[in-house]
């Protein structure tokens, strides 16, 4: 395949991402209300994931939020709520079969899911009811998507590249925190810290909500979106990370800067030191908003060094 070629199906890409982000959910959303009012539970379901922030492709599931009885967007639930409340959605789809196809049903992790087809669309659900935290992830994505295009082209081509390239663990939520913290440290978004300057928790000690500044309020610019730039951005990205020291610095969105390990700890609001962990890892990448929550723990050396050399082997060809 030639290279423009190549270009032109990574534009198909991000037009097939854009498509299933301005699909409609409602019938999803309205059969999974059905079998909940019919148990009698109050709820409020919220889409997120990948489809919502328009970096999916044709097989990528619809994750689901099910808020019951419109609290948990202000309190944190006890395990024991937790549980009861998943049990609580999945008698509701397991009673709607006419609607349902339950697949699997994670019950025992500490974020139940329970991973349902539904029949009439074929689309792969995953729904949730545990925590409101990857929500408020999505709007703050779908924020530095819209402030800063060029991001989400980048994850949308990361993403298709990992698969490629047959690395797994390196899951999508991942994938954006490496793309928006490469885009701070090259100085062309925000660190979340400054988006939330002022703002007081909203679910202790996470806050969740942020201004929505442009680009300009930070003397920043928008990167145009071409075969060239696009091209020019990809390859800085893979250069900084194929050689970046994921067990020494921490990619850290919240700050946007380069900070040691030990460093991070004192860029971090006072009311998360008592979470810290004070073991390092192979990788560390952490949360928007759960700032003290590593989320590529379980990525081991072996993995790092296959990413890293295939990031390094890219560089000796060209992207489009």
């Amino acid at each position: 395949m030639g290279h423009g070629n190549v270009w032109e199906k990574f534009l198909l890409d991000v037009k097939e991402a854009d498509r299933l982000k301005s699909l409609s959910n409602e019938r999803v959303i309205n059969d999974l209300k059905e079998g909940l009012s019919v148990k009698n539970i109050d709820s409020t379901i919220y889409e997120f994931g990948s489809r919502i922030v328009g970096v999916a492709n044709s097989n990528s599931d619809l994750d689901l939020y099910v808020d019951i009885a419109n609290i948990n967007f202000i309190s944190i639930l006890q395990p024991e709520t937790v549980r009861s409340n998943h049990n609580k959605i999945f008698s509701a789809i397991k009673w709607n079969y006419s609607k349902w196809a339950i697949v699997d049903n994670l019950s025992s992790v500490s974020c139940p899911i329970i991973i349902a087809k539904h029949k009439s669309t074929g689309l792969m659900c995953d729904i949730s009811s545990s925590s409101p935290m990857a929500v408020y992830q999505n709007f703050l994505v779908i924020y530095l998507f819209e402030i800063q295009p060029i991001a989400r082209y980048m994850v949308i081509y990361v993403r298709a590249w990992l698969k490629k390239h047959g690395l797994d663990g390196f899951r999508s939520h991942i994938i954006i925190l490496m793309v928006i913290f490469f885009l701070q440290i090259r100085g062309k978004l925000p660190a979340i810290k400054k988006l939330q300057d002022g703002l007081s928790p909203n679910l202790y000690p996470f806050t969740m909500h942020f201004v929505n500044y442009d680009l300009a309020h930070f003397n920043m610019s928008e990167i145009p979106i071409n075969k060239k730039e696009c091209s020019d951005v990809l390859f800085d990205f893979f250069k900084y990370y194929s050689t970046f020291n994921f067990s020494q610095v921490a990619v850290c969105c919240y700050i946007g800067m380069e900070k040691t390990f030990k460093e991070r700890r004192f860029c971090l609001p006072d009311r998360f030191q008592d979470t810290l962990s004070h073991e390092a890892a192979d990788v560390m990448i952490y949360d928007f908003i759960n700032v003290a929550e590593n989320i590529a723990a379980s990525i081991n050396g072996l993995q790092l060094n296959d990413l890293q050399t295939k990031m390094a082997q890219q560089l000796q060809s060209t992207f489009f």
